[in-house]
């Protein structure tokens, strides 16, 4: 199963799983954020994107320079207060 076949099968069982009313605000936030602009300053996939170090989960400074040297990297932004 492709990377891409796996998404599609997880935004599937998430839909059969989440209320509606859920579902909806989240279509709902995604419409604002298309909207008001922010999409024209993204990177698309495939494009490189600069070095930068973050936290993670747990506090730790994570650089994507070391990630990159492990091997291919994916980058997932989530927005924080849902």
């Amino acid at each position: 199963m492709t990377l891409h076949q796996k998404i599609e099968s997880f935004k599937q069982q998430f839909l059969e799983n989440v209320p509606e009313e859920k579902v909806a605000l989240m279509n709902k936030a995604t419409q604002e954020l298309s909207q008001s602009g922010i999409l024209s300053n993204i990177r698309g996939e495939g494009e490189i994107a600069p070095n930068f170090s973050l936290e993670d989960g747990t506090g730790t400074t994570v650089h994507l320079a070391d990630l990159k040297q492990q091997g291919h990297v994916v980058l997932t932004f989530y927005r924080g207060v849902w």
